[in-house]
């Protein structure tokens, strides 16, 4: 009820206000995975830098929309989506598979587009290393 309650009165909360209360409650340590679906996402968002590794650690632990939902949401809506597409990334395999639809619809991930721009970024990176070798083939 404390974390609800804390997500209601967002706009009122501060990263001050969160380090005071992990300090009090040691939220951010907290086993709980009830406490982490709601305080990791108020910490991203409010860009309290002491719950990013345990964040990420914990969205590479499980795989189920109900706490992943909450989490790449807070870092889509507060500017995130790079951090967000990157912890995806290195997750998507491991999630369930309505899991992994559900964080795409969240980040705005089209997966025919994103694998599109990944083959892209390869073969650019492919061009590169062959025109750094073009003195070679002269």
């Amino acid at each position: 009820m404390f974390h609800d309650t804390l997500q209601q009165n967002y706009d009122q909360v501060n990263t001050a206000i969160l380090a005071k209360i992990d300090a009090d409650l040691h939220c951010t340590n907290d086993m709980d995975p009830e406490v982490k679906q709601r305080w990791f996402p108020t910490g991203l968002g409010l860009y309290y830098d002491p719950v990013y590794d345990p964040a990420h650690t914990w969205i590479s632990s499980m795989g189920r929309s109900k706490y992943l939902a909450p989490v790449y949401s807070s870092l889509q809506d507060s500017g995130q989506h790079d951090l967000g597409v990157q912890w995806f990334d290195e997750n998507k395999d491991f999630y369930h598979p309505v899991a992994a639809t559900t964080v795409e619809g969240i980040l705005g991930i089209d997966e025919v587009s994103h694998h599109e721009s990944k083959l892209q970024a390869l073969a650019q990176n492919l061009e590169q290393t062959l025109a750094s070798y073009m003195d070679v083939f002269q």
